[in-house]
């Protein structure tokens, strides 16, 4: 063995190509294996990142969400609009998801991508119905209207602002736990004796209007519904929990008086 120094290399410029070479091969290896640990990342890893989105979530919407009283309200004068989502959603978005979709869109694709984004969107979502059952929330008519839409932003959200690779959104937008938020407020709006059923017509271009507003008062454009013809309201468990947290009319005329 000939010890390699720089007065070696200077007077045998072949054996400083071929270490060079030696050297670029040696790192290309270890930059291949090193990305291939990131497309393969372990599921304890990344089964990590939900339940940590998850106590997140509880905390940001325990700081942010309306108060039980705000979703009391009824009519125009509600101060609710429907046509847009609540302002606590942006923030939602933006403390327990976007840092989370942009970190894995910036440095991992594929199958982890898809992965991660999924955990972090089931975990956010199921924590927001965890929250409200929590609380036990009453919801007036309008008050269902308003949580139908911050349900939906969540979809568009991930529709057009998010910068997932194309199989891994539309993964992501096709989670039970959207249909199921979605199905939740279809719950709250629902009326006594309506029947669920599959093969039903699909709610895909009905327009949610509170029955007490007028023509110009705020209305929802359902849009975000597969279609398929299975109601929302199906991917809901425990659906009578849900019921039971409309707004009764005597209670609606108490505290309107």
């Amino acid at each position: 063995n000939v010890l390699v120094t720089a007065q070696v290399l200077v007077e045998n410029p072949i054996t400083l190509v071929r270490l060079s070479a030696l050297l670029r091969q040696m790192c290309s290896e270890d930059l291949q294996a090193t990305l291939k640990k990131l497309t393969v990342m372990p599921e304890d890893l990344i089964g990590a990142v939900g339940p940590v989105a998850q106590t997140l979530s509880l905390a940001t919407l325990q700081s942010y969400m309306p108060p039980a009283s705000h979703w009391r309200r009824v009519g125009p004068a509600s101060g609710l609009d429907p046509d847009k989502p609540s302002p606590y959603v942006r923030v939602f978005i933006e403390r327990v998801m976007e840092p989370v979709i942009s970190a894995v869109v910036e440095f991992v694709r594929g199958p982890v991508q898809e992965a991660i984004g999924k955990q972090v969107v089931q975990a956010a979502c199921e924590a927001w119905l965890e929250f409200i059952l929590e609380k036990q929330i009453h919801f007036s008519e309008w008050g269902a209207v308003q949580l139908l839409r911050d349900f939906m932003s969540i979809r568009d959200w991930i529709r057009t602002e998010t910068q997932l690779d194309t199989e891994a959104r539309k993964s992501v937008l096709q989670l039970e736990i959207l249909k199921r938020c979605e199905g939740v407020a279809y719950l709250l709006l629902r009326s006594p004796g309506d029947v669920l059923g599959v093969g039903k017509p699909s709610r895909k271009n009905r327009r949610v209007v509170p029955s007490d507003s007028a023509e110009s008062s705020p209305s929802v454009s359902v849009t975000s519904i597969t279609e398929d013809d299975i109601p929302p309201e199906m991917y809901v468990p425990n659906q009578q929990m849900w019921l039971d947290l409309r707004l009764r009319p005597s209670f609606l005329s108490s505290c309107c008086e």
